[in-house]
């Protein structure tokens, strides 16, 4: 099962399509709206710091950090996002404090087993 979702595009790969992160916030403002600015810019959120070394350490980018935003997944495509987008909204609005996420991944594994 593929974990990464497109924050921008969906079925027939349209703005804002069904399927989209976008899609949601247009659609669903009161739940998600308060991801994107007023401007309908994705907000990054500074109080959440993202790490997360790629399997590949010889890669001119073996390590991904900084603050939590749309574009850390496992695609490394700056419109998709993973699962630490939204558990890490969810937890630092739930802590009111600074929150580091430390991501590791393997490609090839299943949750199941």
């Amino acid at each position: 099962m593929d974990s990464s979702g497109k924050a921008e595009e969906g079925h027939k790969d349209e703005k804002g399509a069904i399927g989209s992160l976008r899609y949601q916030v247009v659609n669903d403002p009161k739940n998600y709206g308060h991801l994107v600015d007023k401007d309908g810019k994705w907000i990054v959120r500074d109080d959440v710091k993202f790490w997360w070394r790629d399997s590949d350490v010889t890669a001119p980018r073996a390590v991904h950090k900084g603050d939590l935003k749309i574009g850390y997944s496992q695609s490394r495509n700056p419109g998709w996002i993973g699962q630490e987008y939204g558990f890490g909204w969810a937890v630092v609005e739930n802590l009111k404090q600074p929150v580091l996420i430390v991501k590791i991944a393997w490609g090839g594994k299943s949750l199941k087993h």
